[in-house]
């Protein structure tokens, strides 16, 4: 979503969303500054434009009115001050905004995903070495397989910011406000284990990672970013070799998950014939030699 706003006069812009929230949080632009997008009938405080009030502070109440004595003259108005041109470490701290990128929806994915199968592997390395008997619930394709997952993640963000994945593509989490706690970052986690991720229960979490991928085309900010007033921020962009890379990872997390599942493979084939036959014999053709 493409932003105006007026500064010394002059309209300024084309600028994102995450731009402007930069901008207001770096104190160059007050929050009080006339704005429009899309969809506005005129130009409005930035802090109340439909796309960012949800992320900028509102400003403090003004304090009530006191009963003036008569006679008290009124303040007389402030001489208008010539526009001043930005100062070099305003120009500066603009020149940082070059680097301060949205991630896009294909690198948020493959974030989450290095973090999903990092999670699997060792959740499903931790059961094997206990050696517990089989349960279905031990599966990934179990939604409860996946209950932790989030409790991790907020534990994770709190402490340093980021996440394995993210971090690796070079995303980390900015708060637009305070510093969250760790029940901000539950909050948020949990909403993307619902809303991000269906639950995990399939065709659920298909539908839901497409409408998501879409919201985050037209409005780049997501349910749960907004609730926990955070910003995803990537500072460069990941390269062809990392995603190559990434990529390697997650057939390398495939595979060392499905080794650590074939031990399981009998009880998976009694369930599924009592379940679906024809799944099962899929299941038999697949471990025989």
């Amino acid at each position: 979503m493409q932003i105006y706003w007026i500064e010394n006069g002059r309209r300024r812009g084309p600028a994102t969303a995450p731009d402007i929230i930069s901008l207001v949080r770096l104190g160059d632009l007050p929050a009080d500054t006339p704005g429009w997008h899309a969809g506005c009938s005129g130009w409005l405080p930035l802090r109340e434009l439909p796309a960012l009030r949800d992320f900028l502070t509102p400003q403090e109440a003004e304090e009530p009115a006191v009963e003036t004595p008569p006679g008290l003259p009124p303040i007389p108005p402030a001489p208008a001050a010539p526009a001043a041109a930005p100062t070099a470490e305003q120009q500066q701290r603009r020149a940082t905004l070059n680097t301060l990128l949205n991630p896009s929806a294909s690198s948020r994915f493959l974030a989450r995903a290095v973090d999903m199968g990092i999670y699997a592997i060792t959740t499903l390395s931790i059961l094997r070495c206990l050696d517990l008997p089989y349960s279905p619930f031990y599966l990934p394709s179990a939604p409860l397989f996946w209950l932790p997952y989030p409790a991790i993640e907020a534990l994770l963000f709190t402490i340093i910011g980021t996440t394995p994945g993210k971090h690796w593509l070079g995303i980390r989490l900015a708060s637009l406000r305070k510093r969250p706690g760790l029940g901000t970052m539950l909050l948020r986690s949990y909403l993307v284990y619902v809303i991000g991720l269906g639950c995990m229960l399939p065709p659920f979490n298909l539908i839901t990672l497409l409408l998501c991928y879409r919201r985050h085309s037209r409005r780049n900010f997501m349910p749960w970013d907004i609730a926990a007033a955070t910003l995803p921020i990537m500072q460069q962009r990941s390269t062809v070799t990392t995603r190559l890379i990434v990529a390697f990872f997650l057939y390398f997390c495939l595979t060392l998950s499905g080794n650590l599942i074939r031990p399981w493979l009998p009880d998976i084939e009694r369930d599924m014939q009592q379940q679906s036959p024809r799944a099962a014999e899929i299941i038999r053709r697949w471990t025989t030699p």
